[in-house]
């Protein structure tokens, strides 16, 4: 019998990856985020259901999955920056939807979140440590490390099974933006200058 695995923001650059190596596992795999996604079976989904990740779309389209990989969520610092509400609502609120979903239907089920290096801030000591000191200095960092406190609360107080990973530098096929892709994409244009973020 095969194992279910919900992947929240499947359509992102993250979550198609998961997706498509769950598959390959031979792993059900059910899609649910933002987006038409007609070509969604190709990064392996069995099913994707355009919605956002409220409780209600959870109780219609998740079932019981064996593992929520939960990568919904902000996916940039200049927006978190730009539009705060809009970034908290969709890393904060989003984790907060996952988890009581966990916690009242199906209680069994593994969540994994991915959350990001931005938890840590500006380091004074290179390599980064796992231990080291939280200082977020952007509203996205700030609130990844929310999610990350709502995780660990409801591992602690109903017992759910949470693991979280922190993401650094996140490049790859597929990938059309950030800064690797800009920067390629300037020296390709013969630009040897570029500033940003």
């Amino acid at each position: 019998m095969k194992k279910n695995v919900l992947i929240t923001g499947a359509a992102g650059f993250i979550g198609r990856h998961i997706a498509l190596e769950f598959a390959k596992q031979g792993w059900h795999v059910i899609g649910l985020g933002r987006g038409d996604w007609v070509d969604s079976h190709e990064s392996g989904l069995s099913a994707w259901h355009c919605s956002e990740v409220t409780l209600d779309a959870l109780v219609q389209y998740a079932g019981k999955p064996d593992v929520i990989v939960h990568c919904a969520g902000g996916a940039s610092v200049g927006f978190s920056v730009e539009q705060p509400a809009v970034d908290f609502d969709l890393t904060v609120k989003t984790t907060s939807n996952v988890l009581e979903y966990i916690r009242l239907y199906t209680p069994a089920t593994r969540l994994v979140y991915p959350s990001s290096a931005a938890v840590y801030g500006q380091v004074k000591t290179l390599p980064i440590i796992e231990t080291a000191h939280l200082n977020p200095v952007s509203p996205y960092g700030v609130h990844k490390l929310m999610a990350e406190s709502l995780c660990q609360l409801y591992a602690k107080e109903f017992g759910l099974s949470v693991a979280m990973v922190r993401l650094f530098s996140i490049y790859g096929n597929g990938l059309r933006k950030q800064l690797l892709w800009d920067a390629c994409k300037k020296l390709c244009q013969g630009k040897k200058e570029f500033f940003g973020t």
